[in-house]
Order: structure tokens, then sequence, then C-alpha cells
């Protein structure tokens, strides 16, 4: 009976206190269902049987968790640990070697080879977020072209940390080097990273910048009662973390269980065929604003950060490039005016002018010191023509699995071009 009260205020949580989205609630409604059936089940005689088998071969398979979670926590299998991030005066911050399924140099990849031949550097879309180790565009290139490749990336970097990771880079002795620039916070990011003491130089005398602060994650509060006891075990338990982590990205796939909350009032939202999606037009501007002083100040400090990796790489005779990873919204104002819908048009289009401009202006610059461009545009544009998602169905701007595909398609047909 004590068990059925509690799935009964999980179930009215879920419904009535709670929030999060839909899949949120239907947790919460199942977790509470699920603590009701031995109450309902101990009135019927055939189903108090079923009950105590299944208790009686449920004791085996908690010990044998029990046993495996020992395990893991004893020998640190570091692979069911969430990577540890750490300081990096150079970087501002960095994820810690051998943790999280890192390698040894703390990046994405299963190990650090003696050399590579090609070196993927970037943000958390070189890195592959929302997705598993090898569907990131990097791995899915290494298997289309046969080459070596290796990842140099993590989430918030920008130009800055591209410059300092160069560096490091040619140790290995690439070929190739391709920095996959994404427009929806690389600009804006070089100016914060600026504000590292080792980045002095960057900065420009008539602009104050803010000191470069560790960010201390801490994840979002849990929308109900049933997800905040997932979180607790998660947060507890390797196994469990490492479960949760998988399902997760699972959900970030699936059509079934995305979220379909919306992130900003009125946010447009795409509905044709199997390329759903929700845009954040809000959310990017302040990012790619070319009016703020910040992204004008960090589109500056872009172009002098790539001059000095054209001038570094081309003293080692290595190849470099830059990977254009634009957001979605700039290929669904596309889709939109394709479309003839003017108002979703309408609302994507300050991001779409001022990315170009950007881009335009990026571009000029790229051809002035010698870096090649890879700009994916057309294949991204037909793969959503042909009804192939490119992102997610939620209002993350992160590739999906499909997405870094395409990606990596174009990237293996620059290095197979004829030289």
């Amino acid at each position: 009976m004590a068990l059925a009260a509690v799935g009964a205020v999980l179930v009215v949580d879920a419904l009535l206190w709670g929030g999060g989205s839909m899949r949120h609630r239907a947790v919460g409604v199942l977790m509470g269902t699920m603590c009701c059936v031995p109450l309902v089940a101990m009135g019927f005689a055939w189903s108090r049987k079923l009950l105590l088998r299944l208790t009686l071969l449920a004791i085996p398979s908690l010990v044998l968790l029990l046993v495996a979670e020992f395990a893991v926590q004893v020998w640190d299998v570091q692979a069911l640990v969430p990577p540890e991030i750490v300081e990096d005066p150079e970087l501002g911050l960095a994820l810690k070697a051998n943790t999280g399924g890192q390698d040894g140099l703390g990046f994405r990849n299963a190990s650090v080879p003696a050399d590579a031949e090609i070196i993927c550097i970037g943000d958390s879309q070189t890195y592959g977020h929302g997705v598993q180790m090898d569907e990131a565009y990097p791995a899915r290139l290494a298997q289309k072209s046969g080459r070596v490749v290796y990842s140099m990336s993590m989430g918030t970097y920008g130009a800055v940390q591209y410059l300092a990771l160069t560096e490091r880079a040619l140790k290995l002795e690439p070929e190739l080097i391709v920095y996959g620039l994404y427009f929806g916070n690389d600009i804006l990011n070089a100016h914060q990273a600026a504000g590292l003491e080792r980045w002095r130089d960057l900065r420009a005398p008539d602009i104050e910048y803010a000191p470069y602060e560790f960010p201390v994650w801490r994840p979002p509060p849990s929308p109900n009662l049933a997800m905040a006891s997932i979180d607790f075990v998660a947060a507890h338990s390797r196994l469990a973390g490492w479960l949760t982590h998988v399902v997760r990205i699972q959900a970030r796939q699936s059509a079934m269980l995305a979220d379909t909350y919306w992130h900003e009032t009125d946010a447009p939202r795409w509905e044709t065929g199997a390329i759903q999606t929700l845009l954040t037009p809000g959310h990017r501007m302040p990012a790619i604003d070319q009016e703020r002083p910040a992204v004008r100040d960090g589109l500056r400090i872009t172009k002098e950060c790539f001059a000095r990796i054209a001038a570094l790489t081309k003293s080692k005779g290595v190849e470099v490039a830059v990977l254009y990873l634009h957001t979605k919204e700039l290929y669904y104002h596309e889709l939109f005016v394709d479309a003839g819908d003017e108002v979703g048009a309408e609302r994507l289009a300050r991001v779409e002018t001022h990315e170009r401009a950007v881009a335009r202006e990026l571009s000029a610059h790229f051809a002035q010191i010698g870096v090649a461009v890879i700009d994916p545009s057309e294949r991204v544009l037909a793969s959503l023509r042909s009804d192939r998602p490119v992102w997610p169905r939620t209002a993350d701007g992160h590739f999906s699995a499909s997405g870094y595909d395409v990606l990596a398609d174009e990237l293996a047909a620059f290095v197979a071009r004829p030289r």
C-alpha cells in the first residue's frame, strides 16, 4: 500500500504539479503506474503467484546489478564516467584526459594515433554533441575516406582556442587540418576567449574585456518527482548514468521521444514530412548580430586568429580548410522562401542576413590568407529537400546523426579532390 501511495503521488505530480515535456510526464505516469501494480496484483490469486515469481526473478537480477556497479566503481571504468572539465590557461577549459571516454589528450577519440593524416578542430558541432562518437563527422570522415582522422574539439570553443589547438595538432604531423566554424556562437566565443590572460595581445585597446570565468555546469532542475528520482540514481550510479546518457541520445534523435516544448514565444516550426524541427532565431541573433560591439570584435579576432593559423601551418607545409557550419535558421529561411511562407521567412530573415554578411566577410579574408573554404550548403539543402533530416525535431541547433553524415560526405569529397 505504501508503494501504491508513492505511485499515486508520482502520477499526480507528473500530470498536475510537475512540469517538463510530454515524455517527462509520460515517465512519471509510467513509474507511478508500475508502483501500483503490486497492490492490484494482490487482489487476484493467479496474479499473486505471478508477482511472487517476478519478485524471485528480480532478486538475483538486482544482486547482479549491484555486483556490476561495485565492479565498475572499484576498477574505475572511465567509459561509464562523465568527462571531467578542467581549467586550461590557453583554452579556458578542457576535458580531462582519460575521463568519460576521452583519449589520453582529453579529446573524443578511441585513442591517440602516432600521427594523423587529417585533424578536425572545432566546438561541440565537431565534438558531435548529442550523438555517439562514431556518428560525429570526424569519425564518419575516417570511415568514408579511409584516412586517419583525429578530432580536437569541445563545446564553447572558437577561433582563439582553434589557434591554441593548432600548435598542439601540428605535433601529430597532419597533412590537412579542418576547422569547423559554427556561425551559431563561434564569433561571439572569440570575443569572450580574449578575456583569458594568455590572449591579451588579441584585445582591442578601446574595448573592455570581461575576465574569462570558468563555467560551472549545473544540471537543469528535474521537471517532476519521477525524473528527479531518475536523475538522482543516474548521478550516483555509473551504470545508471551511462544508460541514462544512451537513452537521452536516442531520445534526441527519435521522432516519438523528441521534446516538443517551445523555447521562444511564437518560435517558427517547420513541419513537413520527416524534417520537422523548431527554429530559435531569438537565441541565434545575439551571437551573429554585427550591430553588437562584442560580435564585431569577435569577427576581428576570428580573422586575426586564422591569419596566425595560416602562417603557422604554411611554415609546416600543412593544408588548412574551414568547414562552414551554418545555423539551421539560415537553411530553413531558404526553405520557407521556397514554400512561399512569408511569415516564417520573415521571422528568420535577420539571422539569415547577418549570418551571410559574416560569411562573406570571412570568405574574403580566407581567400586573402590562402585558407580553403568548404561550404556544405548545397548538400545540406539537397538533403532537406529530399526529406532527409539534418537536425533533430527539438530546438537543438546541433546536427543529428544523419546531418553529421552529410557533413562527412562533403569533407570526403574535398579530401578526394584532385590536387
